[in-house]
């Protein structure tokens, strides 16, 4: 009865539905649920080729495509839709992936090694169509960050489709990764823009105590509004400026910028920390740190208000280079941070050999805590292994209360993110700041 009562609905009656199915009796169930559903226009594509060619033919809103571990057109379904050129990005139809659902369930079994009569419980995972839940929900994020909408049905039976059918269709449009075509870039026009300082611009993203929410410091990002292109992000814009060895002037920029606000905040007696990214090749610099140090002192402005943050992993330098600048910086006062702990190959080698005052944790395992164990466990051993070398830790990327929450129950202390706020102008920031300490 409940399950009638939940399918009745007529939300889904506009849809335009193409079910994936070989098997023409699973086919004709899955028809039987969608009507009873309210889905009035659908059809069967038998295989995947069969799909590519309906969808050059006419528009689906939808793909239901049916989960088997013997035939594996639904997980490739993604990629073909993706790699489709003929089919612009917004005429994707969403997928949602259906199958028969297994709960997950613990298996006792004897372990040897514990002891003869030890017992332990293996934990086997959910699976759905005989594919495992949580490889599911990996490959769906993945497929998400490429502009691709995918749920999946979490539960059985009719219900367990509606859940999955409502949640797709309330599902937002995640951008897709590296949209700027920053390869047409010629080097010429970079250059001339870092040395003229034309077109760049600098944003602040408050990062703040997941307890209390207060404002205890902030996330300098360096972009460049292209006159064709728009507006390109620092995560496309500083590798290309290390390439052509721009780092320095990049950093020369946003600390001057900082050093402006710093001094609004100060005469307001509302400063806070602000981290500024640059490469381990231009900290190695020859008097760098000196250089630096003595343009904080000039600012009259206090060295831990700057935090250096590195920002690559490239073996540029030594790592007694590398060390003896970072020491140097701490020893002169400044805070030193390793962005993106968990993405970049030399970060735990780095952590384990360096004097950081602070990692943080990337943003592409911090948005998924939620849905993805993989990404829970992850950003868990971040935080434990923050706690036992005694050093401050960073979550980026936080998007939802539900995040937040769980990032406090993990242990962990600031964040930062659009679910407090997006990365904002230097004037905006100052606001946010005196307002937030005013309330």
């Amino acid at each position: 009865m409940a399950d009638q009562q939940a399918t009745s609905l007529p939300e889904f009656s506009a849809l335009s539905v193409m079910t994936l199915v070989s098997d023409p009796v699973r086919a004709q169930k899955l028809f039987s649920i969608l009507g009873n559903m309210g889905v009035e226009r659908f059809e069967n594509a038998s295989s995947l080729a069969d799909a590519i060619s309906r969808l050059s033919e006419s528009t689906f809103d939808i793909i239901v495509a049916d989960l088997d571990s013997d035939d594996h057109s639904a997980l490739l379904l993604p990629e073909t839709l993706r790699a489709n050129t003929r089919l612009p990005a917004h005429q994707r139809p969403r997928v949602l992936w259906w199958g028969e659902y297994s709960p997950a369930v613990a298996r006792p079994r004897r372990s040897a090694w514990l002891g003869r009569n030890a017992v332990v419980n293996d934990r086997e995972f959910a699976r759905v169509g005989g594919i495992d839940l949580s490889a599911l929900e990996c490959h769906a994020s993945l497929a998400r960050r490429t502009g691709l909408q995918v749920e999946i049905t979490r539960s059985g039976g009719p219900l367990g489709l509606h859940d999955a059918l409502t949640a797709l269709t309330r599902q937002h449009t995640v951008k897709a990764d590296n949209c700027i075509d920053i390869e047409s870039l010629t080097d010429e026009e970079v250059v001339r823009a870092v040395i003229s300082g034309d077109g760049l611009y600098v944003e602040f993203q408050p990062q703040h105590d997941l307890q209390t929410r207060d404002i205890v410091g902030a996330e300098v990002l360096a972009g460049w509004r292209h006159p064709t292109l728009g507006d390109i992000p620092s995560t496309q814009l500083f590798p290309v400026v290390r390439r052509l060895g721009l780092d320095l002037l990049l950093f020369g920029f946003m600390r001057n910028r900082v050093v402006s606000v710093l001094h609004e905040l100060r005469a307001r007696r509302a400063e806070v920390p602000m981290a500024v990214g640059i490469s381990s090749q231009a900290i190695c610099t020859p008097e760098f740190v000196q250089r630096l140090t003595s343009s904080m002192h000039g600012a009259n402005l206090s060295p831990g208000l700057l935090k250096i943050e590195l920002i690559d992993d490239a073996h540029t330098v030594d790592d007694l280079t590398l060390s003896t600048a970072l020491n140097t910086l701490r020893a002169c006062g400044f805070i030193v941070s390793l962005n993106g702990f968990g993405v970049r190959p030399a970060a735990l080698e780095r952590v384990a050999r360096m004097p950081f005052d602070e990692i943080k944790i990337d943003a592409s395992f911090v948005r998924d805590i939620e849905n993805l164990v993989t990404c829970r466990g992850i950003v868990a051993a971040a935080i434990d292994l923050a706690r036992l070398l005694d050093v401050g830790i960073v979550a980026e990327g936080i998007e939802s209360e539900g995040c937040m929450t769980l990032l406090r129950r993990l242990g962990c202390r600031v964040g930062q993110g659009n679910a407090f706020s997006a990365p904002m102008s230097a004037h905006d920031f100052v606001k946010h700041v005196i307002d937030s300490r005013a309330n």
